[in-house]
């Protein structure tokens, strides 16, 4: 036993020792004082912070920090690599340029097949602006700190409304085909259209993070908090979001590109947060499929349109399978809960693979007060909504719910009562 105890111990000195020698090997490269980046916030920096992170990562390809610091940083689009740390310290900014030739122009995302906006000339499409940050096939990414990241989204919001765009516009934060991806207390606001976007990802945390826009209608087109598109074993938590359109949108691409794409966002855990803008919702762009998400402890309103929103439409296909909403307080929204396949209009009936399936539905536990409508669970007549359970469901609305093509329904503590 001795010798086992010794063993162990050697090994937690021998893994002390290793993460110790990491921190230690890991490269710190300061934006302003070590590459003489302008922080006025007036001054474009582009170049000079996207060779700063260039140099960093040449300098230390297994272990490096960018560090913002003291200072408004003024830059456009950038990108991170895999094994690198941006580091945005409580005194830091970083400030998006609100000039177009600062963002990459790049290909439409291969799951939606054009580049999901609209105010832009037809022939443009097929291609889209470049994330404020982001990164290709990267992994270990971390981006953390009490900082800001701000991504001055108002004239692109004012370019969509006049239709006066060039390209559709840029997320805030896009990691793509990524691995190990970890975002932790930093401050987003204004993103030109959604905030965080990991695409085709696996294993992505979200942690203690503030995501702000305008949330009154019109004004902040599209900036959804969060949107995990076609990616697995997410989780979210310790956030509070207030936009200007989904607090919580999960994907997984849209139409025949997204099932051709073929790949489902599934695994995702949101939990302990606060979303006061619109919903939580999943889809409509779901045409991947999504599967195994819970939803727990979280507060949704006072601004929400609706609190929970389940949407697709004929012509979508995918499915969305196995989701539980738990222990949840709902207030004043316009509806609680939303589950509907006829989302934006009353397409025909098409084929079987383009046809969209909603199954295994579960709520639990949850209270709403101020609330106009309880909701709806509203189906395909080709394709039912099949499995919702409710317990523990109570809600004070001014009117009840609507319900059609919807079986299986099973309701214990539920009020007000569903009719389906």
């Amino acid at each position: 036993l001795a010798r086992v105890g010794m063993a162990r111990l050697s090994l937690a000195a021998l893994l002390c020792v290793l993460c110790a020698w990491q921190a230690l090997a890991a490269l710190v490269c300061d934006v302003g004082s070590d590459c003489g980046c302008p922080r006025d916030g007036k001054t474009d920096g582009t170049a000079c912070v996207r060779n700063c992170v260039a140099s960093c990562h040449e300098k230390a390809p297994d272990r490096a920090i960018v560090r913002f610091d003291g200072g408004v940083f003024l830059t456009g689009a950038f990108n991170l690599t895999s094994n690198m740390t941006l580091l945005v310290e409580s005194s830091a900014v970083i400030l998006a340029s609100t000039n177009p030739a600062m963002f990459p122009v790049v290909p439409a995302l291969p799951s939606y097949g054009t580049c999901r906006d609209d105010g832009y000339p037809k022939a443009h499409e097929l291609f889209r602006h470049q994330a404020f940050i982001s990164g290709w096939n990267i992994q270990n990414v971390e981006i953390l700190g009490g900082g800001v990241i701000d991504g001055q989204g108002a004239p692109w919001w004012e370019k969509h409304h006049n239709k006066t765009l060039d390209y559709g516009r840029p997320r805030l934060i896009e990691p793509m085909y990524c691995e190990h991806f970890f975002l932790s207390h930093v401050t987003l606001r204004n993103s030109p259209f959604w905030t965080v976007h990991p695409y085709a990802c696996n294993n992505v945390t979200v942690t203690g993070v503030n995501i702000s826009a305008p949330s009154e209608p019109g004004i902040a087109p599209n900036t959804d908090g969060i949107d995990p598109d076609s990616t697995s074993n997410v989780l979210i938590e310790d956030c509070i979001i207030s936009v200007g359109d989904d607090a919580i949108a999960i994907k997984s691409g849209m139409d025949y590109a997204g099932r051709q794409f073929n790949r489902s966002t599934e695994n995702v855990l949101i939990r302990n947060s606060w979303f006061k803008s619109r919903h939580v919702a999943i889809g409509s762009e779901q045409s991947g499929g999504v599967r195994n998400v819970t939803v727990e402890n979280c507060t949704l309103g006072p601004d929400s349109d609706a609190g929970i929103h389940l949407k697709s439409e004929r012509g979508r296909g995918g499915f969305i399978d196995n989701i539980v909403f738990r222990d949840l307080v709902i207030y004043n929204t316009s509806e609680a809960i939303s589950v509907s396949m006829f989302y934006s209009d009353d397409r025909p009936p098409t084929n079987r693979t383009a046809t969209p399936s909603f199954s295994n539905l579960y709520f639990q536990n949850i209270t709403g007060d101020g609330i106009r409508a309880a909701g709806e669970l509203t189906g395909l007549p080709e394709s039912k909504i099949n499995g919702v359970h409710f317990h523990s469901v109570l809600l004070k609305s001014d009117k009840g719910w609507q319900c059609s093509n919807t079986v299986n329904v099973q309701q214990f503590d539920t009020q007000p009562r569903l009719h389906c």
